[in-house]
């Protein structure tokens, strides 16, 4: 199903569920088929058809990670953290470094306002992989930054950097940190570097030409503005 795969995450649900029906349909008893459809609903916020396809992949495979995740997006989708809880402590009771488990629960930690929680869920995640996920390094980079900490979320930021250099709202984010700590120099030296690199950011270029304006640099924002990406005519 490497293909029915592919469509999911290229954002192709309506696709990826019509071929994951035809294989239900040749092969009722296929509990991938139904895990994936479940979790497609799930994307789509189709709460119904989610709970439809899960009791039913349950049924074939009541000890299912997969099945125990969706339900409890399900139930996280209703606010309903006391019944999600449960099921993603119960798969980290077999996978303690279950990406999408600790972020579950990191997020029902903040709903509930239980912000040390999900920090500590959180740092366990990246602890737990060689190669932390965006979501996880872009949540302890919201969580550090609500409470100030700085030099955290510019770690965080730098991290998330390292793993999508071609990100332009990383190099951004970091920028306004800089100026947010008083470190003027710094924001528009990152944005420059991040231009080296990757020159068609219409967005950067735009960030670092108003930098340089606010520092009273005309010469150098009209520089930088020059060697902008042309904008895209307008669609007819």
């Amino acid at each position: 199903y490497l293909l029915l795969t592919d469509e999911c995450y290229s954002g192709d649900f309506e696709n990826a569920l019509k071929n994951f029906s035809e294989v239900h349909k040749l092969a009722p008893d296929n509990l991938e088929a139904l895990e994936n459809m479940g979790r497609i609903a799930l994307l789509q916020n189709n709460l119904r058809s989610a709970e439809e396809y899960t009791n039913k992949a349950q049924a074939l495979s009541p000890g299912s990670t997969e099945v125990k995740i969706i339900r409890a997006g399900i139930f996280m989708s209703r606010e309903d953290y006391t019944q999600a809880k449960p099921l993603l402590e119960d798969v980290l009771k077999s996978d303690p470094n279950n990406e999408e488990a600790l972020v579950g629960l990191a997020t029902i930690a903040i709903n509930t306002g239980e912000i040390d929680r999900a920090k500590e869920l959180l740092k366990g995640a990246v602890t737990g992989q060689s190669k932390p996920s965006v979501a996880v390094l872009s949540m302890l980079t919201n969580l550090s930054l609500q409470e100030n900490d700085v030099a955290a979320a510019e770690g965080y930021l730098k991290q998330l950097a390292e793993i999508d250099p071609a990100n332009d709202q990383v190099v951004l984010q970091l920028s306004n940190l800089y100026l947010a700590s008083g470190r003027q120099q710094e924001a528009p030296a990152v944005l420059a570097g991040f231009l080296e690199k990757h020159p068609d950011s219409l967005t950067v270029h735009s960030r670092l030409a108003e930098l340089n304006l606010a520092q009273g640099k005309v010469a150098e924002a009209l520089a930088v503005l020059d060697t902008a990406p042309d904008t895209p005519p307008p669609r007819l």
